[in-house]
C-alpha cells in the first residue's frame, strides 16, 4: 500500500496541472463560441450564469452523493465530467448541448475538489503532513507552464483549424481521466461521519470566509482587466495594435503566474503566515492602479499601469488557493475534512457569483472604472478581517 500512495503523490502534481481547467477551452472560450458556434454575446454569458447556479445548488447534495460514491470514485467522475464536458462543447451544434457541456464542466469542479483530501490523507498516512504546501505548489506550477504556453500557441492553432485546440482539448482529458485512475487513497481506517453536522470551528470559518472573499475579488478583477485595458487602447492605438499589446500582457502575466509558484515556497518559508497581509496588500494595490489607470490621459501609459494591477491578479491567484486549502486541511478534523473541502469551494463560488453580479449591475449603468472603485473599497475593508485573521493563526 505504501508504495501505491508513494506513486499516486508522485503522479499527483501532473495530474493536478492538467486537470485543472479545460486547457486550450480557458484560453478560446468566447472566441470559439461567437465564431464558431455562433452565438450571441447573451447566449454565452448565460451558459455560465446558468451553470454556475446549478452548481451552486449541486453543493447542497454534494457530501451525501461523495459520502455514498467515496472520495476516489468522486475524482474519477470529475474527470469523466470534464471529458464529456470537453466533447459536448466541441461537437455540439445547439445552445441547449454546449449549455449541457457548460453544465458538466461546472458540476465536475464540485467532485474534484476532493483531490485535496486525498493527498493529505494519503500524506498523514506516510507521516509527511508538512510536503502538503509543497506538492500542490509544484501542481500550480505545472498548470501556470501549460497556461503560459497555451497563450502563445492557442491563436496559432485556431487560426489553422478553430477545432484544433479543442481536439487538444479532448485528448488531454482523456489523459487526465487515465491518470486518475492511478490516484489511490490511503486506508487510515478513519470513517468520516457526511451524515451528522458538522461543528465548525472558529478559525476554519475564518479560513473560509478569507478564501472566498480574496478568491473572488481576485477573479472579478481578473476577468473585467483585459476589457478595461482594451477600452484605454483604443482611444489611441487600432484593434490589431490593441490586440497585440493585450497578447503580449496576458504572455507577461502567465510568465509571472508561473515564477510566483515557483518562487512561492521560499516566500513562505521566510515569511510564514505574514504572507496573507503581503496578499492583502498586493489586492489592494492591484485595484488602485486600475483606478489611477482610468484617469491618466495617456491611453498606452494608463493601459500599461492597468497592466500591472492585472499580472498582480495573476501572481496572487494560486498562492492564495493553495496557503488557504493547507491551512483548511491542517486545522479540520480529521473526519470532517471532505465535508469542509466542499463548504470551502461551496462559499467561494456563491462569493465569486454575487461579486459578479454586482459588477454587472454596475456595468448596466456606470462605466467600468465604478467596479474597480468600489471593489477598492471593498478590499480596504478587509483589513481588520485580515489582521483578526492572522492574530488566529498566530
Amino acid at each position: 500500500m505504501i508504495e501505491r500512495v508513494e506513486k499516486s503523490n508522485k503522479i499527483y502534481p501532473i495530474y493536478y496541472g492538467l486537470s485543472s481547467d479545460l486547457v486550450f477551452w480557458i484560453a478560446i472560450n468566447t472566441l470559439f463560441l461567437s465564431t464558431v458556434k455562433n452565438l450571441s454575446a447573451f447566449q454565452i454569458n448565460s451558459l455560465t450564469t446558468i451553470s454556475t447556479i446549478l452548481a451552486i445548488v449541486l453543493y447542497f447534495f454534494a457530501s451525501k452523493i461523495i459520502n455514498k460514491i467515496g472520495n476516489i470514485t468522486s475524482v474519477r467522475l470529475a474527470n469523466l465530467l470534464l471529458l464529456l464536458s470537453s466533447l459536448l462543447l466541441t461537437f455540439s451544434k445547439s445552445y441547449f448541448l454546449l449549455l449541457l457541456g457548460q453544465i458538466l464542466y461546472e458540476f465536475a469542479f464540485v467532485f474534484k475538489a476532493i483531490d485535496s483530501v486525498i493527498l493529505i490523507k494519503n500524506l498523514k498516512y506516510l507521516k509527511k503532513e508538512e510536503k502538503y504546501l509543497e506538492i500542490k505548489n509544484k501542481g500550480t506550477t505545472i498548470y501556470s507552464l501549460i497556461t503560459m504556453i497555451i497563450s502563445l500557441i492557442s491563436g496559432f492553432l485556431f487560426n489553422i483549424n478553430p477545432y484544433l485546440p479543442m481536439f487538444i482539448c479532448v485528448f488531454i482529458c482523456i489523459i487526465n481521466l487515465i491518470l486518475s485512475m492511478f490516484i489511490v487513497e490511503a486506508d487510515t481506517k478513519e470513517k468520516t461521519n457526511m451524515k451528522r453536522n458538522i461543528k465548525i470551528s472558529k478559525l476554519v470559518m475564518y479560513i473560509i470566509l478569507i478564501y472566498s472573499l480574496l478568491y473572488g475579488i481576485v477573479v472579478i478583477g481578473q476577468n473585467n482587466a483585459k476589457l478595461f485595458m482594451q477600452y484605454r487602447l483604443n482611444e489611441v492605438v487600432s484593434i490589431e495594435k490593441t490586440a497585440i499589446i493585450l497578447s503580449f500582457i496576458v504572455f507577461a502575466s502567465r510568465l509571472v503566474r508561473l515564477i510566483s509558484n515557483l518562487t512561492f515556497m521560499k516566500i513562505y518559508n521566510v515569511l510564514k503566515n505574514k504572507i496573507i497581509i503581503l496578499m492583502e496588500f498586493l489586492l489592494l494595490v492591484s485595484y488602485v492602479l486600475f483606478v489611477i489607470g482610468n484617469f491618466i490621459k495617456n491611453g498606452i501609459i494608463a493601459a500599461l499601469i492597468m497592466a500591472i494591477g492585472f499580472i498582480i491578479f495573476l501572481w496572487l491567484r494560486d498562492p492564495i488557493e493553495n496557503l488557504l486549502t493547507e491551512l483548511l486541511m491542517k486545522n479540520s478534523k480529521v473526519d470532517e475534512r471532505e465535508r469542509t473541502i466542499i463548504y470551502f469551494q461551496f462559499f467561494r463560488k456563491l462569493i465569486t457569483f454575487l461579486l459578479s453580479m454586482i459588477a454587472t449591475l454596475i456595468l448596466l449603468k456606470f462605466e467600468m472604472v465604478y467596479v474597480y472603485g468600489l471593489f477598492t473599497i471593498i478590499v480596504f475593508m478587509y483589513i481588520p478581517l485580515i489582521i483578526n485573521f492572522y492574530k488566529l493563526l498566530k
